[in-house]
């Protein structure tokens, strides 16, 4: 009776080959993520803020948005490898700023196509 797995022969990939490529495609962006929380909570604690859990829970939420425009601005810049992990970090320790220019010019461009004038006074329905 043979054990329900077989030993591997030694030196083959034992990595499931979806999780080699996610690595690879999107490694350098975590450890950008990662290095750019960091960095940003070492600035503020530099400044004197105090982290307090509900700060740190707000930028875990914007995490993921901040990871698509860093990947979008890596492969617009055509970055790859340390440079995407900077311009992600950068992203990062800007983040809240970041969010807010793409929803600022998101919006806006909504306003263009609809023929809406950024700051004038809509007219009662």
């Amino acid at each position: 009776m043979e054990p329900a797995h077989s030993e591997q022969p030694a030196g083959e990939n034992t990595v499931s080959p979806w999780i080699e490529t996610a690595v690879a495609k999107y490694g350098w962006i975590w450890i950008g993520l990662t290095f750019g929380l960091a960095a940003k909570y070492a600035l503020l604690i530099k400044r004197g803020v105090r982290v307090r859990p509900i700060l740190i829970f707000a930028d875990v939420l914007l995490l993921p948005m901040v990871a698509l425009i860093a990947y979008s601005l890596v492969h617009q810049f055509g970055a790859s490898g340390e440079a995407s992990a900077l311009l992600t970090a950068l992203g990062t320790v800007g983040a809240d700023r970041l969010v807010k220019l793409y929803t600022d010019r998101f919006f806006a461009q909504i306003d263009r196509s609809e023929g809406v004038t950024p700051g004038a006074a809509q007219p009662p329905d």
